[in-house]
C-alpha cells in the first residue's frame, strides 16, 4: 500500500509538471489594466499635510496617491499613531 500512494504521488507530479504553469485568462488583467489607467492619481507634493521627508521618499519611489472620483479635495492620506504612542506619524 505504501509504495502505491508513492507511485500515485509521482503521477501527479508528474502530471502537473507536464501541464506548465496555469495561465489565467487574459481578459481580468486587461480590465484591471483599463480601470487602473481611469483612477485619477496625485502626486505627493498635493498634500501639504506631509512632512517634507515622507514627501521628499514617497517622490524618490515614484509614489502617487490614488484619488475617489467623485471628491475632489485630496485624500487617502492619513495620520495616526503607528510607530509609538504619543507619536503623529
Amino acid at each position: 500500500m505504501h509504495c502505491y500512494r508513492r507511485l500515485a504521488l509521482k503521477a501527479v507530479v508528474c502530471l502537473t509538471a507536464d501541464m506548465g504553469p496555469a495561465r489565467p485568462s487574459q481578459e481580468p488583467i486587461t480590465k484591471f489594466s483599463e480601470a487602473d489607467l481611469q483612477v485619477t492619481r496625485l502626486a505627493p507634493s498635493a498634500f501639504a499635510e506631509l512632512p517634507p521627508n515622507i514627501r521628499r521618499e514617497l517622490e524618490r519611489r515614484g509614489c502617487t496617491v490614488p484619488q475617489v472620483s467623485a471628491d475632489k479635495k485630496p485624500q487617502n492620506v492619513i495620520k495616526g499613531e503607528f510607530t509609538r504612542k504619543g507619536q503623529t506619524d
